[in-house]
């Protein structure tokens, strides 16, 4: 209670009339209670970050114990977003009420609002402040104030260089720091800043913050790395359509005359093809060197593609899959030499008597004492490139490098009538047969690709 005596007097400190004296009743009120939860924009709990949320959540409890007819109240300097039953009042300082109570889902900014549930829930969708009371029938009241955490919806802003296959994203956010995963590359979120495109076309990336904020994805084209030679007019030559440059692995890696490799084994970066066959919009093509130096073609002594078969698989298991990488048959060996099959070859038909060397259809480029035809050239010489560490005593382009001690290459073609022999490609310049358990051989891919993916 609250006593209280009211006098009046004049200049001289005298009583110009009786005083008033009474008593008045001040109960204590509950002062409502706010509560924060912030969010990402995933809508998933979290503290913030830096000081921002994605929104933030205020909840206010209004606690009516001990308190007759009570009344709440609250009002926020922006708009919020709510779902509660209220009435609206006026704008000023304190809450004037005179309008009927209805379904909310915005309360405005600056405007009084007289709510019905003991507890509500706002959402903060930009930095604000909020007040809250509760009054009894006598206008005492209780209040709480607040305000939510700054707010952050925009995503970062970014940056891309891009060097063949590799896109280097530099982000820049003042507001938030990055998420552990922040760079998205073709819808794969991870930790690094490079995105390593290894096929050509199109490609999206989009980075995120902490908050989880996405920014504008970005779409770029990756150009093919690919290039080509037209072959030197030379008898060792002969047959070929074109020479290739590219990396089976990566076919976005620009690659060139200068910078491949052809040591045995080697089964990645840029390496030389030569194409044999142009057919349509698209190039055959078989590498200049093998993939594996030798290997027998079945452990069981039977004409099965099974060593080889596991072998070739594993040599090229991070290749570009469109490359469709196989083994040269022996038919498309012969259609290369003797393009009018005037040999009559076929490998449904043709027994070890078919075999046949390159140069001039049967005349072997070698006596034992060094190469006939190393004046001139030995005609498809590219045929058995790099087959021997002395294959150019005997015309080939050149001999092989790396550790390499085989004698050659399979074909995926088995002599006909045998079920022991296998067409291999020799080093002595001629299509030849072999046991299907000698180790002397190796695995040499032929790919096709699209003429659409070499740069002019």
């Amino acid at each position: 209670h609250i006593y209280y005596e009211v006098c009046a007097i004049d200049n001289g400190e005298n009583k110009t009339s009786p005083c008033l004296t009474g008593e008045e009743i001040v109960r204590d009120i509950n002062i409502p209670v706010i509560t924060w939860q912030g969010y990402n924009a995933s809508n998933i709990k979290i503290e913030s970050v830096n000081g921002y949320v994605y929104k933030d959540e205020a909840t206010i409890t209004y606690d009516d114990t001990g308190v007759e007819n009570a009344k709440h109240y609250l009002k926020t300097s922006v708009d919020v977003s709510t779902n509660i039953s209220a009435t609206n009042c006026e704008t000023g300082d304190t809450p004037v009420c005179t309008g009927s109570q209805e379904n909310l889902t915005t309360i405005k900014a600056n405007t009084w609002y007289q709510v019905i549930d003991s507890e509500i829930v706002i959402t903060f969708n930009e930095q604000g402040n909020i007040e809250a009371y509760t009054y009894d029938e006598s206008g005492n009241k209780g209040y709480a104030t607040g305000s939510s955490r700054k707010i952050d919806k925009t995503g970062p802003t970014y940056t891309i260089s891009i060097n063949m296959g590799n896109v280097t994203i530099t982000i820049n956010d003042e507001n938030t720091q990055l998420h552990d995963e922040a760079y998205n590359c073709d819808g794969v979120w991870q930790t690094s800043n490079i995105c390593e495109f290894k096929t050509i076309g199109e490609h999206r990336i989009k980075v995120r913050d902490a908050l989880e904020n996405i920014g504008i994805e970005q779409t770029i084209l990756i150009e093919s790395g690919v290039t080509k030679e037209t072959p030197p007019k030379d008898i060792r030559y002969t047959g070929v359509e074109a020479i290739v440059y590219l990396d089976p692995t990566n076919l976005t890696n620009k690659c060139t005359s200068e910078n491949v490799k052809s040591d045995t084994g080697t089964k990645a970066g840029c390496m030389k093809w030569y194409a044999y066959n142009d057919e349509d919009e698209k190039y055959t093509m078989i590498l200049d060197h093998n993939t594996t130096d030798k290997l027998i073609w079945n452990v069981n002594s039977n004409i099965e593609m099974t060593e080889v078969k596991t072998q070739l698989e594993s040599d090229t298991q991070n290749w570009n899959k469109s490359l469709n990488s196989r083994l040269i048959t022996a038919d498309e060996v012969a259609e290369i030499v003797d393009p009018t099959n005037t040999m009559g070859f076929d490998s449904q038909t043709s027994d070890i008597n078919k075999r046949f060397y390159f140069n001039d259809l049967g005349n072997e480029p070698s006596t034992g004492n060094g190469s006939i035809c190393t004046e001139t050239g030995c005609q498809y010489a590219w045929l058995y490139d790099r087959t021997h560490r002395t294959c150019s005593s005997m015309g080939c382009l050149n001999s092989a490098t790396g550790n390499h001690s085989g004698s050659g290459y399979w074909t995926s073609s088995p002599v006909f009538g045998s079920t022991k022999y296998m067409w291999v490609v020799h080093c002595n310049g001629l299509l030849h047969y072999d046991f299907v358990t000698t180790n002397a051989y190796g695995i040499r891919p032929v790919i096709t690709i699209s003429k659409s993916l070499i740069k002019p």
